[in-house]
């Protein structure tokens, strides 16, 4: 397990760091009716509660003092602060890994979802019908490109690196003329040149689900500077008409998004959603949590003879949201990286949230996509927490340091000189109790989620033990 450091170093880049502690609980996919957004989507009942927590949840801590700082006057702390207890029975310390597309890990999937008549297929061979597509998305892609670059040459103080922009253009381009070449050649077949899996080293699976083909891919990029999309698990159809809604089958292109308006709860939700856990249960990933739910819309576009455009939007199955959790509550947020904010040492760290997004229709799963996927190694339940008296005496201790890491100083001799002469204001408004990432410092892709209270995003205090996390260093 990671071991709790309490140390105050101070860390003046992140700006905006507490966008990246906000402690998102689970929103459930078959919401009770009187949830609460803040207790995760949950009605409390009989025995789904934190027993010692009983007369805090719900309650309101209202405190003023005054914080020491290193490079302020002084900090005028105002805390009117709700406090937020998750309807949970219990909270729990979860150690999990990366999952790293090594030969075990690529073979529990594969042979998960589509048994023993895998087959894995050469990706700089693909079929005809699959370069005619990835011809048309670089296509896309290369419009985007060559928009952004004229905005840059246009506007150039508006563009950080439009070298970058440059650079990114002639790739796009350097693809489509690959693709253009490759169909030209008429070297590609009308279907795979399939392999048996043999020893999984291979990042391309394809095999049948329902009778229909799909294709299984690992994909992984380093993740540089804060840009990359880090390790994805995509499954997908070989043919996406295949999966069409039967009205749909004769438009020339089907896009998916979601309604707005919610699933009811009833057989039909019930049925997807086993069908989804299923899935997952069958790739190994049973640790997850559904976190929400939607009507899945499909879209189609037809030109038709007079060429112009002819829509129509079905309503058929379900798109779930899964991701890794404990207790019933989903590990949503990290830590110190999520989506949000991104710290120079942390560039090349494991960024993002698990998560895990699956279509749902009669037909079973038709897609799964899988973002910087972790997985579960050990689950120690039912920990001791503080008193919550105890983490609001942590709180009072630590007020100081946890600003001076968290607010931005001047290097300026003459800036340092004003902001000594400055009183520094700082409300908190909620605490609230949930989990947070902390890196193994002995295991590299190794952390534990631990449960804390966040005060407003300025103190994180471990729940367990009283120390004030660290915000700016529990990633390095």
């Amino acid at each position: 397990m990671v071991a709790y450091d309490g140390r105050q170093r101070k860390n003046k880049r992140y700006l905006v760091l507490f966008m990246a502690v906000l402690l998102m609980f689970s929103v459930g996919c078959r919401q009770k009716k009187g949830g609460d957004a803040d207790t995760g989507g949950q009605r409390k009942e009989e025995g789904q509660k934190l027993t010692q927590y009983d007369d805090i949840g719900g309650t309101v801590w209202t405190e003023t003092w005054e914080a020491e700082s290193s490079y302020y006057a002084k900090i005028a702390v105002r805390v009117d602060a709700l406090v937020i207890v998750p309807a949970v029975e219990r909270m729990s310390v979860a150690e999990v890994k990366e999952f790293t597309f090594d030969k075990e890990n690529i073979q529990m999937v594969a042979q998960g979802i589509f048994g023993s008549s895998v087959s894995s297929y050469d990706e700089r061979n693909l079929p005809k019908d699959m370069l005619e597509r990835r011809l048309e998305e670089a296509k896309i892609s290369l419009e985007g490109a060559e928009r952004e670059k004229r905005e840059s040459e246009r506007n150039p103080d508006a563009f950080s690196d439009p070298g970058k922009i440059a650079e990114d253009v002639e790739i796009e381009r350097k693809e489509v003329k690959r693709l253009t070449e490759l169909l030209e050649s008429g070297s590609a077949g009308e279907d795979f040149a399939r392999e048996p899996a043999g020893e999984y080293q291979s990042d391309h699976y394809t095999g049948e689900q329902n009778g229909v083909e799909y294709l299984l891919d690992f994909e992984e990029e380093e993740v540089v500077n804060g840009e990359g999309e880090g390790r994805k698990i995509l499954f997908a159809p070989r043919r996406e008409k295949d999966v069409w809604p039967e009205e749909l089958k004769e438009m020339d292109t089907v896009e998916k998004s979601t309604s707005s308006r919610k699933p009811e709860e009833g057989e039909d939700l019930d049925k997807a959603q086993k069908a989804a856990e299923d899935f997952l249960k069958k790739a190994g990933f049973s640790d997850t949590l559904c976190s929400s739910s939607d009507l899945l819309l499909w879209e189609g576009t037809s030109s038709g003879r007079s060429e112009q455009e002819t829509k129509k939007v079905v309503q058929m199955g379900y798109r779930f949201i899964y991701v890794t959790g404990v207790d019933g509550m989903t590990f949503r947020t990290p830590g110190a990286i999520n989506e949000y904010s991104w710290s120079k040492d942390s560039d090349n760290e494991y960024p993002g949230y698990t998560q895990i997004e699956l279509d749902v229709t009669d037909a079973g799963v038709v897609s799964a996509e899988w973002t910087y996927p972790i997985i579960t190694t050990s689950v120690t339940s039912n920990v001791q927490l503080l008193p919550f008296d105890d983490i609001k005496n942590a709180v009072r201790e630590s007020m100081g340091k946890c600003v001076d890491a968290l607010y931005y100083v001047p290097d300026d001799k003459k800036e340092r000189e004003k902001a000594k002469q400055e009183v520094r204001d700082v409300k908190v408004s909620r605490m609230k109790l949930g989990y947070f990432r902390l890196k193994d410092p002995s295991r590299e892709g190794y952390y534990s989620y631990v449960p804390v209270w966040q005060a407003e995003g300025i103190c994180v205090v471990n729940a367990i033990d009283g120390t004030v996390i660290d915000l700016g260093t529990v990633q390095e």
